[in-house]
């Protein structure tokens, strides 16, 4: 008699087993066999959370025992594909677990965890583990709602050129409505929703973080600690404005974490994001739509916005890389349709050290 279970679109019941089997031990299993599966204990927070309709559906399920010896016998006769142990609840020591298939041979995963030592990746640019867990945040209840809107994308043309005066014109009344609510505080949310109106828009350009940067540089980036964004077609674009509230884990999904001495807007600190994604990243993401999740913990005057934009571009091991494009640092970000940026503080950070955190996840 096995005591395997197995959640597909059942996020209540998989919830319930979790907040009964605190010792127990999860599976995350893709739902196309390109994808790898990720072994978890129960109670680590990249597949736990008090929000349904995430954590068992179309692109993921989970398989769920009180056992690790349980889920290894569930893995070797039912999955072909890649394996491995989650980075954050798990050591690389972890050998218990369950194996995963090449052809009729059962191979160990072993991955190596994040090295304690600092690792050079290139000129003036180190990394090393981060030390403090992650504490993220999410939108309280919005103030302000700004419907009926045109989003502009942040334009690097001259000042005099078309597209900066539609920029400035567009600006404008969101900063005459926003700026005095904001005044109050210093640890706000915004949450943009960009209608591109044409299927043939949104996987081709217009990149989520160039609708939402020009935005949080207008009202001050100082004030803000979240913010998200997301492009689709159909049903309108707006922009809502909330106080920041702490979320109560890390998003679903895979995850990569370093801490980064030395400016990660060179190539050498883009290229310290990107070879460890490579470490842990097997393949890119099938095609279709991503989200993902990036966090940041800097010093209080450091310029989070100035970080969006590098760590998106050393995405390539997971959104991909095209081909075409004969430079670095050229990923295929058009796919993300969502993303979610948070700013944490710590003032025992200098402003060339930072921390980074990344998820992601099909859409």
């Amino acid at each position: 008699m096995t005591d395997v279970q197995v959640f597909q679109n059942d996020d209540t019941s998989y919830l319930r087993w979790l907040s009964e089997n605190q010792r127990g031990w999860v599976l995350n299993v893709p739902g196309s066999t390109s994808g790898t599966v990720v072994k978890h204990q129960s109670e680590c927070g990249m597949i736990r959370g008090a929000r349904a309709g995430t954590w068992t559906g179309k692109h993921y399920y989970k398989v769920a025992a009180r056992s690790p010896t349980e889920l290894a016998h569930w893995l070797s006769t039912n999955w072909s594909g890649r394996a491995r142990s989650c980075r954050h609840c798990l050591e690389a020591s972890d050998v218990t677990g369950p194996p995963r298939t090449r052809g009729t041979e059962v191979v160990r995963q072993q991955l190596p965890s994040q090295p304690s030592e600092k690792v050079s990746i290139g000129p003036s640019v180190h990394t090393g583990p981060v030390s403090m867990p992650w504490r993220l945040w999410s939108m309280g209840q919005p103030v302000l709602v700004l419907d009926s809107i045109s989003p502009q994308r942040l334009s690097w043309d001259r000042a005099e050129h078309i597209n900066q005066q539609r920029l400035r014109a567009y600006l404008a009344p969101i900063r005459s409505k926003m700026a005095p609510i904001i005044a109050s505080g210093s640890k706000w949310a915004l949450s943009m929703t960009v209608d591109l109106e044409r299927e043939n828009r949104l996987f081709r350009g217009n990149d989520v973080d160039n609708y939402i940067a020009p935005v949080i540089k207008a009202l001050g980036w100082e004030r803000f600690v979240y913010a998200d964004v997301t492009k689709r077609v159909g049903g309108g674009s707006h922009i809502a404005l909330a106080p920041a509230v702490h979320h109560s884990g890390i998003p679903s999904g895979n995850g990569w974490s370093r801490r980064i001495f030395g400016r990660i807007d060179t190539e050498a600190g883009k290229r310290a994001i990107r070879e460890g994604l490579r470490q842990q990243v097997d393949a890119p993401l099938p095609l279709g739509p991503v989200a993902v999740h990036l966090a940041w913990r800097l010093a209080v005057m450091r310029n989070w916005v100035n970080c969006w934009k590098p760590t998106v571009d050393a995405m390539g091991p997971v959104v991909g890389e095209p081909r075409i494009h004969k430079r670095e640092f050229h990923p295929d970000d058009d796919r993300i349709t969502t993303l979610t940026l948070h700013r944490l503080v710590d003032d025992s950070l200098n402003n060339k050290t930072v921390d980074v955190g990344l998820w992601w996840d099909r859409r």
